[in-house]
């Protein structure tokens, strides 16, 4: 008998959302914390780890500053 080959019934197993919950304006660098989720639960046969905001921002989440441009800037 010819055994079957299971295939992947998901193109995707999740889908996260990483950043700052509350950006900070006197830091440069947050730890990332998983703003959102879907699905909401784990699938049984692979949960969703626990560090994988890590693996999205192992540097932390940068906050980059708006450079205003002035009209020196323009000549």
């Amino acid at each position: 008998m010819v055994q079957k080959k299971k295939f992947c019934p998901r193109l995707l197993d999740y889908l996260v959302i990483v950043g700052a919950r509350h950006p900070s304006s006197d830091s440069v660098a947050q730890t990332p914390e998983l703003l959102r989720r879907y699905p909401l639960e784990d699938h049984a046969e692979f949960p969703l780890p626990p560090d994988v905001v890590f693996f999205c921002q192992p540097e932390g989440c940068l906050s980059v500053r708006q450079r205003r441009m002035s009209l020196r800037d323009d000549t």
